[in-house]
């Protein structure tokens, strides 16, 4: 199995292992509702958006997550790293086309953050 690298950003909380997940994309406040109880457990969940209400429960379930947008002094970071979930914060990301349900790796052991997919 390869690894392509896709994006990086700012490590908000790091992990030892790398946080392997299926991507879940978060652009609009609507996507949350794609999340249910069950379905985030593997998911890396990457979120597009600015300020989005309501993602407690996706951060709650989600196995690590990556933030397009803010900093490591943002909210949302300031949530994962009390929720304790693996969060790149300011990641850029090369394209959002076609990575739905994609099998992804982050990579948050060092100050920068990384975002791979898994190629079979």
């Amino acid at each position: 199995m390869a690894l392509l690298k896709i994006g990086e950003g700012l490590t908000a909380f790091h992990s030892r292992d790398p946080v392997k997940g299926k991507l879940k994309i978060i652009a609009t406040p609507e996507d949350i509702g794609g999340l249910n109880s069950t379905e985030g457990e593997n998911k890396i969940v990457l979120v597009n958006v600015a300020g989005v209400a309501g993602l407690m429960v996706p951060l709650l379930k989600a196995a690590g997550i990556i933030c397009t947008r803010g900093g490591i002094a943002s909210h949302l970071a300031i949530l994962a790293r009390e929720f304790r979930r693996p969060c790149i914060m300011g990641a850029s990301i090369d394209s959002l086309k076609g990575l739905e349900g994609k099998n992804a790796v982050m990579d948050v052991s060092g100050p920068t953050g990384l975002v791979f997919l898994e190629e079979t």
